[in-house]
């Protein structure tokens, strides 16, 4: 069952002068995403902030700071897209099961189906697109270049995309698949994932031991698609490095991974 997301009494007060007697208080975010082990991260800083974010998932709901305690997450599911358009109803009635309207100040939804029934039921929406629902498809093999369920699939997303309050995007080439998707480019707002640690890339074994030389580094970022060619700004920079290490230049090439390939490479 569904809990409501939030009460009155979880408004922080946090004591401070406000002009015609309001009150200061954290923005209620309703996250709605397919796993809640996903939006932890974000959660958690957002309870460090004094925001209320609640998380609603195909197995459940409850405050962040519950998931943050070790709550089980709920199985992971493999995408489909016949599962993605079925689920747009139950997410539909799982969002509204929390009466966004009346408890959460925005629905921030991490999925296609999630962002398709908040679109559609809720007034103010930030959209996170990870991927394209029609290319995370076509690379997975559910259905082929030109097909018309993927067409279809495209289509539906440019509905989200065109009517969310908001668009997260985590990279250059997901940004220009928005906006060739019809995402108004004022709307779009590029947030790059955290680099890890252990995503700094290793030394190779000739460069240990070289000191007093800067290393230049070259990054070229992820194309909208994984048949989609490198865009110009793209080429230029290999260019570059090509000529940078023809010079005997130290230089490093950093290469965005696709998505859809990152949890091949953990």
């Amino acid at each position: 069952m569904i809990a409501p997301a939030y009460s009155a009494a979880m408004i922080p007060d946090t004591g401070l002068p406000a002009a015609g007697q309001s009150r200061a208080r954290g923005w209620r975010v309703l996250h709605a995403c397919e796993f809640a082990r996903d939006v932890l991260p974000v959660a958690e800083g957002q309870v460090v902030v004094g925001m209320l974010p609640y998380i609603v998932t195909p197995h459940g709901a409850g405050a962040a700071e519950l998931y943050l305690a070790g709550k089980d997450p709920g199985p992971s599911r493999p995408l489909t897209l016949l599962r993605s358009w079925q689920d747009v109803r139950n997410w539909r009635k799982a969002i509204l099961d929390c009466a966004p309207e009346t408890t959460a100040d925005l629905v921030h939804a991490h999925s296609f189906a999630a962002g398709m029934a908040a679109v559609r039921s809720c007034a103010c929406v930030v959209y996170d697109l990870q991927d394209c629902i029609d290319e995370l498809a076509l690379d997975s093999g559910q259905c082929n270049p030109g097909s018309w369920i993927g067409r279809s699939f495209r289509a539906a997303e440019q509905f989200v995309l065109s009517r969310a309050a908001t668009v997260i995007v985590h990279s250059l080439g997901m940004k220009n698949a928005a906006l060739e998707r019809g995402a108004p480019p004022e709307n779009i707002f590029l947030v790059p994932d955290p680099l890890l640690p252990e995503d700094e890339p290793v030394a190779a074994a000739g460069d240990v031991g070289v000191s007093g030389r800067e290393t230049l580094t070259f990054f070229v970022p992820q194309p909208a698609a994984l048949r989609e060619k490198l865009a110009a700004s793209s080429v230029l920079v290999l260019e570059a490095f090509a000529v940078a290490r023809q010079a005997g230049t130290q230089a490093r090439l950093l290469l965005e991974t696709p998505t859809t390939l990152r949890s091949t490479l953990l």
